[in-house]
């Protein structure tokens, strides 16, 4: 069986949570402290800025100051959970909410070893909603509802610094009719018309088997 990750499986609270970030694969033997103290999180945004702040020891190393672009009907919550699979964890924000029926999208600071600290990216943005996390094959999903009748699948994978496109499905009325560049050894015509999910290659199974988020939704 394999072990699926989904985006904020664990809530983080107003407190500490201590994380480990690795340098070259291996854990450090000192840990860091993520601290976010606003009264607001896990409550219905109040003040547009997310202020978290990182500790080594009791010392205070990096503040970051996150600015919501939009907080219609959004919950304040970040998580802390390894995105790019170096083995060091991230800081994941519920960013907001799409403007087609709502889908939760992110933001996110990836652990730099280089520059000891948290970084923004700006590759996890609003077109990448629904976001999954498949650690054992080192992907990222995204599931996407474009209307009634057809959905989209994304699969994304991050080498030399940057999230890379390598798989798109799109569904229609039920019939998969869409897939290009389908992981790293296999492509599709662009109309397929895989008509079920059983006709589906076992990777694209893996990924229309992740469930919809619609954690931070007020």
């Amino acid at each position: 069986m394999f072990l699926l990750y989904v985006l904020f499986s664990n809530l983080v609270f107003a407190g500490e949570i201590e994380i480990h970030p690795a340098t070259k694969g291996k854990v450090q033997g000192q840990g860091l402290r993520v601290v976010c103290s606003d009264e607001d999180l896990e409550r219905p945004v109040q003040e547009h800025l997310l202020n978290i702040e990182i500790y080594k020891g009791q010392k205070l190393v990096q503040a970051i100051q996150y600015a919501y672009k939009d907080t219609f009907m959004l919950v304040k919550h970040f998580d802390v959970i390894d995105i790019n699979f170096d083995g060091c964890d991230d800081i994941v924000i519920l960013a907001g909410l799409t403007a087609n029926r709502g889908q939760p999208y992110y933001d996110a600071y990836l652990w730099s070893p280089k520059e000891n600290q948290f970084t923004y990216t700006n590759e996890i943005t609003e077109s990448m909603p629904n976001l999954c996390i498949d650690t054992e094959k080192k992907l990222l999903y995204s599931f996407y509802l474009m209307n009634d009748d057809r959905r989209e699948y994304r699969a994304f994978k991050f080498e030399d610094g940057h999230y890379r496109e390598i798989g798109l499905l799109q569904e229609f009325n039920g019939i998969f009719d869409h897939a290009v560049y389908l992981y790293e050894n296999e492509s599709f015509e662009e109309n397929c018309n895989f008509k079920t999910v059983q006709d589906l290659p076992d990777e694209w199974k893996r990924v229309v088997s992740f469930p919809s988020l619609s954690l931070g939704v007020n």
